[in-house]
């Protein structure tokens, strides 16, 4: 095993409003990763494991994008974007085997687009302010390993959350009621194939769940 090195290229901006109530903020990169650290499923006749290889070259392009906004003093609003192409460029999964070329497959767990949005509006309520969140994201498709196995592939899927929190004047206390998932999104956090042993894995993410949760500064 090699140790990895990667070459990183950024170019950002940022500005706002001279009222401040618009604001937002930018990036564009490139990383360019030598000997790239992959995690890999190892079969076995009994049991399969996972052990890490070099990926002799990877390279990753990608954008960013996040807006902000407050239209009122209550109201509060966040949109955020994300573009990635990330493939290998060079990749034997078996060193051994020239057959093997990963080269042209994506990295695992790596959607071309995400997306993310948030509203709060802030109520007075006397010394205290009820706030109202809703937000959502959306996940593109990806693969969860490195051959790019269609099987265990995760198409894209939007996930939403909503809360309502109560906090003291200072914030100094804060008590919230959250719901997340919100429509019960059924989805994919990751997976492995185990061909040797004829099965895949996939493992899902959280259904809807709800909760109380009470925070205080001291």
């Amino acid at each position: 095993m090699n140790p990895e090195f990667v070459d990183s290229y950024e170019v950002g901006v940022k500005g706002s409003t001279p009222d401040r109530r618009l604001s937002f903020e930018g990036a564009v990169f490139y990383y360019d990763f030598k000997d790239q650290q992959v995690s890999q499923l190892v079969p076995g006749s009994l049991v399969s494991l996972q052990s890490l290889t070099n990926a002799a070259k990877t390279r990753v392009y990608g954008a960013e994008l996040e807006i902000n906004a407050m239209p009122t003093d209550a109201l509060f609003v966040q949109a955020k974007a994300g573009l990635l192409d990330a493939k290998f460029s060079e990749f034997l999964f078996d060193p051994s085997n020239p057959a093997s070329s990963l080269a042209g497959n994506r990295t695992a767990s790596s959607p071309k687009l995400t997306l993310a949005g948030l509203a709060r509006y802030d109520i007075p309520l006397g010394a205290h302010t009820l706030g109202l969140q809703a937000d959502g994201s959306y996940t593109g498709g990806h693969y969860f390993t490195p051959d790019n196995n269609p099987v265990i592939y995760e198409n894209g899927y939007w996930l939403a959350n909503t809360s309502v929190a109560l906090r003291s004047a200072n914030e100094r206390y804060t008590v919230s009621l959250w719901v997340k998932n919100l429509f019960n999104e059924k989805y994919f956090v990751s997976g492995l194939a185990n061909a040797s042993l004829g099965f895949n894995e996939t493992f899902p993410g959280l259904p809807r769940t709800f909760g109380i949760t009470a925070t205080g500064r001291f």
